[in-house]
């Protein structure tokens, strides 16, 4: 019985034949390898923790150690995938991550020597997919419903802004609304928007956010609501009307003010002639 020191490790092992006459010349080398259960190799940089976002290509790897080479298995919730297995590496490639990818993994490695356990985990991350897919309905002259489909959240609690405008900007409306769905992007959420202006155009988007940021905005819906503008309200071209009338007026002002000061202008000077005349007058007559 050979006694081996050190798992995994290569020896060589000659015998030398010995009686009384003398030692016999040593025998062919043999080279052989003590068993070693299969483990990560420590020189290898081995992820156990992964992140990913939707559709991304990601690819889990383990470099191992042990002798003899392990056999590899790899699941995700209890199902066996499919792997690319060398001697001393295995790898799993997803192409696109879909919502059913995240989560935990388990790769099993096993030789004769013993077996080993390792759990992988992908997680999602960053801020949520934008809203989609918007629909409003039953539009009257001061309110809207609206219907959208949330994003995936990432595993992290979204809120939603939405933002409202008229179409020319006069006004400004944004609301914060929190997801009442799962936040896996399977289901929708409605909410009325009330408080709006009859017979007014506006555009409306929505965007998601979470603590990692936020998503793009979604896609621009307009609608138009119920009934006439507020005549309280004037539009441009009333106060373009209003404005050409206030200037014609203050036109004319000036214009009479004008005639009003020559035509005093004049009755002066025909006061002053008239006064010089009649001292003349009396001139002449103590003159006589």
């Amino acid at each position: 019985m050979i006694t081996i020191w050190k798992s995994e490790s290569p020896y060589n092992l000659t015998i030398i034949s010995e009686n009384a006459d003398g030692i016999s010349a040593p025998s062919d080398f043999l080279v052989f390898y003590s068993y070693g259960v299969p483990q990560e190799d420590p020189n290898q940089n081995v992820n156990l923790i992964l992140e990913s976002r939707l559709y991304e290509r990601i690819s889990l790897k383990m470099h191992a150690t042990g002798y003899p080479s392990p056999m590899y298995e790899w699941y995700h919730f209890g199902q066996r995938l499919k792997s690319y297995n060398q001697n001393y590496s295995s790898e799993v490639t997803i192409e696109s991550m879909q919502l059913k990818d995240f989560g935990y993994y388990k790769l099993i490695m096993t030789n004769t020597a013993g077996t080993s356990t390792y759990n992988y985990f992908i997680a999602a991350y960053g801020p949520p997919d934008a809203a989609s897919d918007i629909e409003v309905f039953n539009i009257t002259d001061t309110s809207v419903t609206l219907d959208f489909r949330p994003g995936f959240n990432y595993n992290k609690k979204q809120f939603f802004k939405i933002h409202i405008e008229t179409s020319r900007k006069e006004t400004d409306i944004d609301m914060l609304l929190n997801d009442t769905t799962n936040g896996i992007a399977d289901s929708r959420q409605n909410y009325t928007v009330s408080r709006l202006e009859p017979g007014t155009d506006y555009k409306l988007t929505i965007i998601a956010y979470n603590k990692e940021g936020y998503a793009d905005p979604s896609s621009t819906v307009y609608f138009r609501t119920e009934g006439s503008a507020k005549t309280g309200s004037i539009a441009v071209n009333n106060l373009i009307t209003i404005i050409a009338c206030v200037s014609t007026g203050l036109a004319i002002i000036s214009v009479l003010t004008v005639l009003a000061i020559r035509k005093r202008k004049r009755s002066d000077a025909e006061v002053v002639h008239l006064s010089a005349g009649e001292v003349a007058d009396c001139t002449n007559s103590k003159g006589i």
